[in-house]
Formats: C-alpha cells, sequence, structure tokens
C-alpha cells in the first residue's frame, strides 16, 4: 500500500463532552515558574521540550508516549511543550502533495503564546488532535520563537503554503537539526528538549506513524 500521509483533525471540547467527562485527569506537567521576567541565565539555553499525551479509546487513562509511538486511527493526542522563555509557537502540518497549511492555532483557537516554564497542551486544555481513518505518516513542523513578528519574519508561514515554500520549510528544519547551534536531547520519560544558545528561531520537524 502506497505510504499516504495521515490527518490530524481538531477536535473541540464541545464534541467530545462524554468522552471528556469520564476521562482521567491529564498526565501531570511540569508548573514551575521560571526566573522573573523569564530571563536566561548563562546556563540556560533558548528552547523548548516537548512530549505527546495520548488517549487511546474513550474512557482509557491518558498516556506520556514520545514520537516512536505507532498510531491508531481514532486516537487524540495533545503535544504539550514548556519553553524556557517568553515566546510563540506553530504547528505546520505537511500533505501529501507536498502542501502544507497551519494546524495551530487555528480560527478557534487564536492563542499560542508560551510561558516560561508553564507546560502548555496544544491544541488546548480543553480540545485534541485526533488521528482520522487514513493512515500514513503524519509530518509537523513546530516553529518557536520569541515574538509573532520573529517568527513571521524567520519562516513566513502561511495559513496554506504550495509546496515550493512548505519544501523550503522543510529544508531549512533539516538544516537546524544538522547545526552545531542547536542541542537535542531524548528525554528519559518521553520527549524532546531542543534549544540554541543565540535566542534564534527555532524549528523542529515531527513525525508521527499511523498504522
Amino acid at each position: 500500500m502506497r505510504n499516504q500521509t495521515a490527518v490530524l483533525v481538531m477536535t473541540t471540547i464541545s464534541l467530545l463532552a462524554a468522552f471528556t467527562a469520564c476521562a482521567a485527569p491529564p498526565v501531570a506537567a511540569n508548573d514551575a515558574p521560571a526566573p522573573a521576567g523569564g530571563a536566561l541565565n548563562d546556563q540556560e539555553r533558548f528552547g523548548f521540550r516537548y512530549w505527546i499525551e495520548l488517549i487511546e479509546s474513550p474512557g482509557a487513562p491518558p498516556i506520556r508516549v514520545d514520537d516512536r509511538r505507532v498510531f491508531k486511527s481514532g486516537e487524540r493526542i495533545r503535544l504539550h511543550v514548556q519553553a524556557t522563555a517568553p515566546g510563540v509557537v506553530t504547528l505546520v502540518q505537511i500533505g501529501d502533495s507536498g502542501s502544507s497549511s497551519i494546524l495551530f492555532p487555528g480560527k478557534t483557537i487564536t492563542d499560542n503564546t508560551l510561558k516560561a516554564g508553564v507546560d502548555r497542551p496544544l491544541p488546548s486544555e480543553a480540545a485534541w488532535f485526533r488521528f482520522d481513518a487514513r493512515q500514513g505518516t503524519e509530518r509537523l513542523l513546530l516553529l518557536f520563537a520569541r515574538t509573532q513578528s520573529d517568527l513571521d519574519r524567520k519562516f513566513q508561514p502561511k495559513p496554506v503554503m504550495d509546496a515550493s515554500v512548505t519544501a523550503r520549510l522543510i529544508e531549512t528544519a533539516k538544516s537546524s537539526a544538522g547545526s552545531k547551534d542547536l542541542f537535542l536531547e531524548s528525554e528519559d520519560e518521553g520527549g524532546l528538549h531542543a534549544s540554541n544558545a543565540t535566542g534564534a528561531p527555532l524549528i523542529l520537524e515531527i513525525v508521527l506513524k499511523h498504522e
């Protein structure tokens, strides 16, 4: 079977009222406050850590996983992102044709700000991303910068981007991954920490298998 791109669908709490009412509380996150003003000290680097919260079926407790897991149709996930400094985040979804679109923020959830040291679930505390019936590979780009103007100037994301624009974004992510300035560290409990010492905007590709 041809490997195709899966689709993540944003599901709001209004569509999941019965489901979320019987779900277990979200996995505990580290909400420790950052230094005053979110300033970085000499030992800290500008960046973020992320992990994936998964609910396998209605009523099942949420569990913490990483991108090595193979996901199933109907499963719901949230990306938890915690930044070392205040900033903004954007998720770009890459499609079969090579084009892409902004998955988050969206029309219903517009706030994409992150507070320093505070875990934030994406899309929100009251919404999930759901895998649809199409199996394949889900490719996301996570963009992070200090301000929206910094993010827009560096990556120029649009609500919908054609294949050529998307290819440039992917190449930027690959070049960044190979840069000496980018520090990537896997965490034992599942997740990844990405940072740099310059404070420049960050881009990271996330690949999720869906079978």
